[in-house]
């Protein structure tokens, strides 16, 4: 048939009862309620709703895409569970920094390789560094005395160590005159007894 049909206010009925396999077919009056009906169900609503499956969004024709909240106000926050409730990111507004709340720590890579792990589930938890760090001229502060062989030192530990030459030590000096403090330099040199 071609052109249009007029009903004149007559019905259509006897349609199939499943959905038709090409979407400009007629479909049955149950049949739109249904898909209405599951429409409403599987969408999320801006009161607030489920998502059970993945969720992409397209970045077509869209240089940068913002995912998220730009208008907490005070005393509000903004959690996004990732996984558990126990694992997550949340943050409240103003002047506090974003946390990252997670059951056994946070693991940084790049191109699939370990950079470093912030937290652990050892007691007490560690910050594990698998690459060289950088510092860029910057300092390592607050550095207690080493108890073990393997951990670096601070000056004040070194300053307050003996040095070990070739035979011997040597003290620490101080100044006679205790009001003047006057430093004094002293060379010291190692002979070689092997000549």
């Amino acid at each position: 048939m071609l052109g249009h049909v007029d009903m004149n206010n007559f019905r259509l009925i006897g349609l199939p009862p499943d959905l038709p396999e090409i979407g400009s077919d007629a479909v049955s009056w149950s049949q739109a309620v249904q898909l209405v009906k599951d429409s409403e169900i599987k969408c999320v609503k801006k009161t607030g709703g489920m998502v059970d499956d993945n969720l992409f969004r397209s970045a077509v024709a869209n240089c940068d895409r913002m995912l998220g909240y730009i208008d907490l106000d005070a005393k509000r926050s903004l959690t996004i569970p990732l996984g558990t409730t126990t694992n997550k990111l949340y943050y409240t507004f103003r002047r506090e920094p974003v946390v990252l709340y997670t059951d056994n720590g946070f693991l940084v890579k790049t191109n699939n390789l370990n950079v470093c792990q912030l937290g652990t589930v050892d007691y007490p938890s560690e910050i594990i560094f698998y690459k060289d760090v950088r510092m860029n001229s910057s300092c390592i502060t607050n550095l207690p005395a080493p108890t073990l062989s393997h951990e670096a030192v601070n000056k004040l530990y070194i300053d307050g160590t003996p040095r070990k030459i070739f035979h011997g030590y040597v003290s620490n000096l101080r100044s006679h005159d205790p009001e003047k403090n006057d430093k004094f330099g002293v060379y010291c040199c190692g002979v070689n007894l092997l000549q």
